[in-house]
């Protein structure tokens, strides 16, 4: 091997072990965050140095909010059979469980509220909107686009079972985005 090809090597080797050591460094460092600087939204409770409690900060129905650039306010809940009017109606499998919701776009730019903002949460069990039954509903939520400073009012529906939505620990949570790097709870009844 010539010495002309040892020094063309040496700048790609060097190269590799540079990005091995960044990736390391990143890696260390997301550890460190998520140990202790937690995610947001979360309070950290230290009992000892080898075990640790995450709490999450429940809110209730009428608190505002805020998750990233967006304000979220639960107005009232309410439980149904059946949703629509006269002529266009939709039966639940279970119960309609309708949210009334307003949100408050702080943000810089326009955004459109998906369902993906929206989980009820009874537990360890997560349940989706309904996006069939929203279609019968005259305020409903999603898809509508946000402008930055407007709010908007309306509802998002899940279809759930009576017992879910007598549970005690029933809560909605709300996130920032469609990838949900944010997200709060609100408890929808007394505990």
């Amino acid at each position: 091997m010539s010495v002309v090809n040892k020094r063309k090597k040496w700048p790609i080797i060097v190269g590799i072990i540079i990005v091995i050591i960044m990736i390391i460094a990143m890696s260390d460092k997301g550890k460190e965050g998520g140990e202790e600087g937690g995610k947001d939204g979360m309070e950290i409770a230290h009992e000892n140095d080898d075990k640790r409690e995450f709490s999450e900060k429940i809110y209730n129905i009428k608190d505002v909010v805020s998750v990233g650039d967006v304000d979220y306010t639960v107005n009232s809940v309410q439980a149904t059979k059946q949703i629509g009017n006269d002529y266009l109606k939709k039966e639940a499998q279970n119960m309609y469980y309708i949210v009334d919701v307003t949100i408050k776009n702080n943000g810089n730019e326009a955004f459109t509220v998906s369902s993906s903002f929206f989980k009820l949460k009874n537990g360890e069990k997560e349940y989706s909107t309904d996006t069939e039954g929203a279609m019968y509903i005259d305020n409903n939520i999603i898809y509508n686009e946000i402008n930055p400073e407007a709010s908007l009012n309306g509802q998002i529906v899940f279809d759930i079972s009576q017992e879910t939505i007598d549970a005690k620990g029933l809560q909605l949570q709300v996130q920032s985005g469609v990838f949900g790097t944010e997200k709060q709870l609100i408890q929808l009844n007394e505990k």
